[in-house]
């Protein structure tokens, strides 16, 4: 279907509209032309008017072609934004170093789903699921795990 408009790319709502303004158009080459908008009804996201009937073509695509981005591209996307946040946020207190902190843990968890396929149940071995517990940052946790474990199996031997 030609006017199918895809989700809002900034809040994903499905409530979308694509709205005629007859003669709204401005300026001396398009004055008194239609004019083409589309918009959220969920977050106000809009875009600007496009003339007449081409405009409409051209506006359906540009909106549909934003609402999905690249394999790889949203996460790239939040991975800078939190990064942002974090530099930001870091030396700013102690609430400012806890959202450092949180949004450096909310990095690490992208990196570690953006390197693991989807599993089912017991498709995980033991050196996957450290690799993705590393990748959060839960080093420390596990090499204290494995400690704990040594000195058990030191315990039953000896």
């Amino acid at each position: 279907m030609a006017d199918e408009l895809k989700p809002c790319p900034f809040c994903g709502c499905k409530d979308i509209s694509l709205d005629l303004h007859p003669g709204a158009g401005r300026g001396f080459e398009h004055a008194g032309d239609d004019v083409w908008t589309i918009g959220c009804r969920g977050c106000g996201a809009s875009t600007p008017g496009r003339y007449n009937k081409p405009g409409k073509a051209l506006l359906i695509q540009s909106w549909n072609r934003r609402a999905t981005p690249e394999p790889g591209e949203a996460d790239a996307i939040a991975e800078t934004a939190l990064s942002e946040i974090a530099d930001f946020a870091q030396g700013e207190g102690a609430v400012g170093n806890l959202i450092a902190e949180k949004a450096r843990t909310a990095i690490a968890a992208l990196r570690a789903a953006q390197m693991t396929p989807p599993m089912s149940p017991g498709s995980v071995t033991p050196d996957q699921l450290v690799a993705i517990l590393e990748g959060m940052g839960l080093g420390p946790e596990i090499e204290q795990a494995r400690a704990r474990l040594r000195a058990a199996k030191e315990k039953d031997n000896g």
